[in-house]
């Protein structure tokens, strides 16, 4: 009887509760999706480093997973909460008739788990086909070929996605049972007649409250873009606790503040029903200022994590061939003379004329001064240098073997002059050209003055001196004589392949890689660590960050946006039917149908439009503190992962607007006389 009634009191709620469904379909869905993501390697034609890259991406993702799960959890806890309010009615109705706490805690126990099963169903299946087509976009990240498109199932993403989901529905049923035991049966009766009581109570200490929030959020604002998020010191956290004190602030005092001004004009608020829709917002401020802070916060994230992680992914996607504009590069920090075409020839079996058309080994030296030393000559720089990273040197002659081996003029220098390199793209390209025009460019190499042999960083001469993803600093480059006197730190090896690359690529790996696959060199007790990079790992490294930033953004961006859109969506439909008493009374006085959804719409518009225009705000001024920071990492926000972004707002945050504004008005429509 019991479980009969709880399948009755499922199918009758379905309709009422679509979003809440759905909400847990898509959440299911997600969650398998992106925990799915290795079984997808079996068709796809990916190297050991694009395999490495995958696995490395999916620890990240299932340390994601952990965190979205909580998420997950609270928003169905939230969502559940609001279900109860709407249903107290009629679990004092049970009461009434007699039945026990224990047999009312079975009933919603088994809601729950029909509830479960149908959405963890639905979720899955949706998963299962929508993995398939990630092969695609995964395919298309990496740069490769799909070998044999065939149906993958991931039962380890199955299992994860099950276990998770469990352990929440459980929560939820131990969650409800909890609250049936602590009812009473006169609060479960009058449950819906029953407001929140006001804790500000007066209007004016309202309007305080919003002042002080928004003087708040403007300090906020000012540590932040001083800080360009380029420091976890005192001010970045100084500003994440004042803005987040200023945006419970401003949710707390809002109802109020609003009351208080728009009452201030008789026009506006004796028009329509907007007196109405005040007394209704103001009657939730203890619930909404709570969850619309928290929401608030979330569309922030959501914002920022797709907005960033769009920026950052269309950076990697770019050709990453200038920052390893070598084959191979082969370093030796033991032996400064190490004898890098012996250990080829005795490793591979082959004459390294065999392997390079070209190669050049040459020693790097440590100038004594560091960045710092040239950032102080010029102001602008000086504030965003973390470390002072020393500055390497090379001499004149083995630059220009460098250059020539990229089909580049050489440089000249004279007695005690320097040149600077760095690759074009190079952070530090703008503020080194300033450096060399501003002044004093002078440079105190041990005791000696060493002046510029030009005003500004030849394009054509720019590059590292090997292969390097994070090529973010410069080189020296001295006269041959001079820089003789340093200090050694290295000895380096570049080389271009002859004929197949990627087959030449394949032999060298296969013959000088180690187990480890973190060193080359020989073997036995002379044998030195050799570290090496080439330029097809270097871009298929990039092309591995850019599919990882991609699906982190996209994971946890649209998570966030669920969780939002499906928190205020839920709490308004619950509300709607909680109100339907108001609704008829409206009625009864003589209001139009018409008039009344427009106060419903305009309920709804205020719960979702103000967190993400605060959200918005917030954003914006983040970005843009950001914006310097990603600037001299090379990296900026572009206008497509603003669009990218606009698009998932558009589509998820507004599909859910819509779906709450219909559904409220059926509540509505339904119940009015």
């Amino acid at each position: 009887m019991f479980y009969k009634l709880a399948f009755k009191n499922v199918s009758k709620s379905m309709k009422d509760y679509t979003v809440y469904f759905l909400t847990l379909a898509f959440g299911v869905c997600i969650f398998y999706v992106f925990n799915s993501i290795d079984s997808q390697q079996a068709m796809l034609d990916l190297s050991s480093v694009q395999n490495t890259m995958v696995e490395s991406m999916m620890i990240i993702i299932n340390g994601i997973s952990i965190f979205i799960s909580f998420i997950l959890a609270f928003l169905i806890l939230y969502a559940n909460k609001f279900m109860m309010r709407r249903r107290k009615r009629e679990l004092g109705t049970y009461m009434i008739l007699g039945m026990p706490k224990g047999k009312i805690s079975m009933i919603l126990m088994a809601e729950t788990a029909v509830i479960g099963v149908i959405s963890l169903a639905v979720g899955l299946l949706l998963g299962i086909f929508l993995s398939q087509g990630l092969a695609v976009l995964t395919a298309k990240l990496f740069e490769v070929q799909i070998k044999n498109f065939q149906f993958v199932f991931s039962a380890q993403a199955c299992g994860k996605t099950v276990l998770y989901f469990v352990i929440i529905f459980v929560v939820v049923m131990l969650f409800n049972s909890t609250i049936v035991s602590r009812c009473k049966l006169i609060s479960l009766l009058n449950a819906e007649h029953q407001n929140e009581q006001l804790r500000v109570r007066s209007l004016w200490l309202s309007v305080v409250l919003f002042l002080v929030s928004a003087a708040c959020l403007g300090g906020a604002y000012y540590l932040i873009t001083k800080n360009g998020m380029m420091y976890i010191d005192s001010e970045f956290w100084s500003s994440i606790l004042l803005g987040s004190i200023g945006t419970f602030l401003f949710f707390m005092s809002l109802s109020g503040f609003l009351l208080r001004v728009i009452k201030s004009s008789k026009h506006i608020y004796y028009k329509n029903l907007n007196m109405f829709v005040l007394r209704q917002i103001n009657s939730k401020i203890n619930t909404t200022h709570i969850s619309m802070t928290f929401i608030c916060i979330m569309l922030l994230l959501a914002i920022g994590i797709l907005t960033v992680g769009g920026g950052m992914q269309r950076y990697f996607s770019n050709d990453m061939g200038h920052l390893a504009p070598y084959d191979i590069t082969l370093e030796c920090h033991e032996d400064l003379y190490y004898d890098f075409d012996g250990m080829i020839q005795r490793e591979t079996g082959k004459d390294p004329d065999e392997l390079f058309t070209d190669r050049c080994q040459f020693l790097v030296y440590d100038s004594g001064i560091g960045i710092k030393y040239i950032t102080e000559k010029y102001p602008p720089m000086a504030d965003t240098v973390e470390r002072d990273y020393a500055i390497f040197a090379i001499g004149e002659s083995d630059y220009n073997r460098l250059l020539a081996m990229l089909g580049r003029d050489p440089i000249t220098l004279s007695d005690h002059q320097y040149a600077l390199s760095c690759i074009e793209e190079n952070n530090y390209l703008e503020v080194l050209n300033g450096f060399l025009q501003g002044g004093d460019a002078s440079l105190q190499l041990q005791g000696e003055t060493y002046m510029p042999a030009q005003t500004q960083i030849a394009q054509g001469t720019s590059l590292p001196i090997g292969n390097n993803m994070s090529s973010a600093f410069f080189t020296l480059v001295l006269p041959d004589d001079q820089v003789a006197q340093f200090e050694p730190v290295e000895t380096s090896y570049n080389a271009q392949y002859r004929g197949d690359k990627l087959q030449v690529e394949d032999f060298l790996m296969e013959t000088l890689v180690n187990e480890n696959g973190s060193s080359l060199g020989g073997q036995g007790e002379d044998a030195v660590q050799v570290y090496g990079s080439t330029r097809l790992s270097v871009v298929q490294m990039a092309t591995g960050l850019k599919a990882t930033i991609l699906f982190v953004a996209i994971y946890m961006g649209i998570i966030f946006l669920i969780a939002s859109a499906a928190v205020l969506a839920l709490q308004q439909l619950s509300e709607a039917s909680d109100n339907v008493a108001r609704y008829k009374l409206l009625g009864k006085l003589g209001v139009e149908r018409k008039m009344i959804n427009r106060a419903i719409y305009a309920q709804v518009a205020i719960y979702f439009f103000i967190p993400l225009a605060l959200a918005v705000i917030h954003a914006v001024v983040g970005l843009h503190a950001l914006g310097s920071s990603l600037q001299m990492n090379g990296m900026a926000i572009d206008i497509s992962a603003m669009f990218m972004t606009a698009i998932c707002l558009l589509v998820i945050y507004g599909g859910y607007f819509l779906a709450t504004c219909f559904g409220c008005k059926n509540i509505a429509k339904g119940k009015i006389s």
